[in-house]
């Protein structure tokens, strides 16, 4: 388990100043850079955040639940959840209001709350529980047809599409898929976005299917090692985020496999990590801490006016084109 010295040594500030920094402390006066890379490092050395946290110092009477379905492991293997939350904290502080952060078997514990913010995919029965507590819910980071719900989330289907355009504009016939399953084992987004756009494009792809356990760095690594020892190498992989990506990058780096010059890698979310790893990734930048300060705006607004129909709303995405990937020739 990584220590604050452990933490310091790597990114040159104090234990006491790092301790402030992964203690939310709102008087502390250093860079937004600064905070997200002490909470990158810490993550990466798997350290133990404290659960004393999880509440808000404010005295508002409005309290807020935010429930995720993920773990608290895939949590730590993936920034993207970590800047979602570090959003909803920032403006919590900024509205007055006291927010408390769950985990799905925490659920009941939640009590006394006048909204909560669902992260991740929730089952319908999840759901039905979630409607006992409070009538204000706001859905993040899923999407769901027909839902009373407010919806805030990002569009997979399209991003997978213009990578995937990308990809058919480089010239690549053997395109990859790299990801993972919940808990109700079904597709996601991308995988069914990735299986339509290689129909319509009579492109082959089952045998380019590859599903790990998990969205993190070691079932990207593991999964890619099983490609390379099956020998079984498309000419271009789209992983289903970047931390997949990067253990595919190691398993790559391992194997003596040549990226972009033999597989060309395209991921999603543009975590910190993404700029400075070899070669860099081509990835998606979905601004991660802004859907969840924004999450929190759009539950305090159904909260406080009442509103009884759902908004849906669908925050855009960059293509950010790097080392991974292969430049499209004119």
């Amino acid at each position: 388990m990584a220590t604050l010295k452990e933490i310091s040594e790597i990114t040159k500030l104090s234990q006491s100043t790092i301790s402030r920094i992964l203690n939310d402390d709102v008087s502390l006066n250093v860079q937004e850079t600064t905070k997200k890379r002490v909470l990158e490092v810490a993550q990466q050395l798997n350290y133990n955040f404290s659960k004393k946290n999880n509440k808000s110092t404010t005295t508002s009477t409005v309290k807020f639940a935010v429930v995720a379905s993920f773990s608290e492991r895939d949590e730590i293997n993936d920034p993207y959840y970590l800047s979602i939350k570090y959003g909803i904290k920032n403006e919590a502080q900024l509205q007055n209001i006291k927010v408390s952060f769950y985990y799905e078997n925490d659920i009941s514990t939640v009590k006394n709350v006048s909204g909560i913010i669902a992260i991740g995919s929730h089952s319908d029965c999840i759901l039905k529980e979630f409607e006992k507590i409070t009538p204000n819910i706001l859905l993040l980071d899923q999407k769901k047809q027909n839902t009373k719900f407010d919806t805030l989330s990002i569009d997979l289907e399209e991003i997978t599409k213009s990578i995937l355009v990308y990809f058919t504009k480089c010239g690549f016939k053997k395109i990859g898929y790299i990801g993972a399953r919940d808990f109700s084992n079904t597709k996601d987004e991308r995988e069914k976005a990735y299986i339509n756009y290689c129909i319509l494009n009579k492109l082959e792809y089952q045998k380019y299917i590859y599903l790990g356990n998990e969205f993190s760095s070691n079932s990207g690594y593991e999964t890619m090692t099983k490609i390379i020892k099956d020998n079984n190498l498309p000419e271009a992989i789209f992983v289903a985020n970047d931390s997949l990506a990067i253990g595919v990058l190691k398993a790559c780096h391992e194997n003596n496999i040549l990226v972009p010059k033999q597989l060309s890698i395209f991921s999603i979310n543009d975590i910190p990590a993404a700029e400075f790893v070899y070669p860099s990734l081509s990835t998606v930048h979905i601004n991660s801490e802004f859907l969840g300060s924004f999450g929190l705006k759009l539950l305090l607004d159904r909260y406080s006016t009442s509103r009884e129909f759902p908004v849906f709303v669908t925050i855009p995405s960059t293509l950010i084109l790097r080392e991974s990937c292969k430049k499209i020739e004119f």
